[in-house]
This record gives structure tokens, sequence and C-alpha cells, in this order.
């Protein structure tokens, strides 16, 4: 009985260090994830800027050497860019689950049981 009793304990000990390193292990990737996706962002941008960068300087280019009509159709350009932001939530995690009983209660308070005016025999 001793030895099954400091199996379960060497388990125990083994298991409490297994969850330790796997919670490391857990913020560790998250902090990666949150690092990768800040990183994203940043480049995104980056390239945002640098794109109407371009724009503004052919828009400027443009209006220097008096080619108005070419300024005039550059210049929407600029306000349809496309700019930086989060990647948007995958449509699959924004589902609403609805119970599997959620038909039979819609049914029951739809139609209730009418409770009859006088006592029926």
């Amino acid at each position: 009985m001793p030895t099954f009793s400091n199996l379960a304990n060497a388990a125990s000990v083994a298991g409490l260090i297994f969850s330790i390193l796997a919670f490391v292990q857990a913020r560790r990737a998250s902090k990666a994830a949150r690092e990768a996706r800040d990183g994203l962002l940043m480049r995104t941008l980056a390239d945002e800027l640098e794109l109407a960068s371009h724009v503004s300087e052919q828009l400027i280019d443009f209006l220097v050497h008096g080619r108005l009509s070419e300024a005039a159709l550059k210049s929407p350009a600029m306000g349809r860019e496309s700019r930086a932001s989060q990647p948007r939530r995958s449509p699959r995690l924004l589902r609403v689950r609805v119970p599997w009983c959620a038909s039979a209660i819609c049914r029951e308070s739809a139609s209730p049981i009418p409770d009859p005016s006088a006592l029926v025999v």
C-alpha cells in the first residue's frame, strides 16, 4: 500500500509540473501571437502610408505641372484607398448558438394551453 501511495504522489507531482509547463508555454504562445498581430498591423499601416505618400506625390506633380485634369482624376483615389484595420472575426465565431430544445420552447410560449373559463367534466 505505501508503494501505491508513493506512486500516486509522484504522479500528482508530475501532473502539477506538466500543468505548470503547459501554462508557461501557453503564455509564450499568446505573447507571440500578440506580437505577430501587432507586427502585421504595423506593416499594413506602413504599406498604406507609403501608398498614400506615393499618390500624394503624384497629385502634387500633376498640380505643379498644370495637369489639372489628371489631378482631378487622381484626387478621389486617395479617399478610396483601404485603411489598416484588425482582421475581422470569422463568421463561424459570430454564429448564435441555439439550444436543441429552443423550438419546443418557442412553440410552448407561442401557443400555450388555454385555461378553461369554467370547470369541464
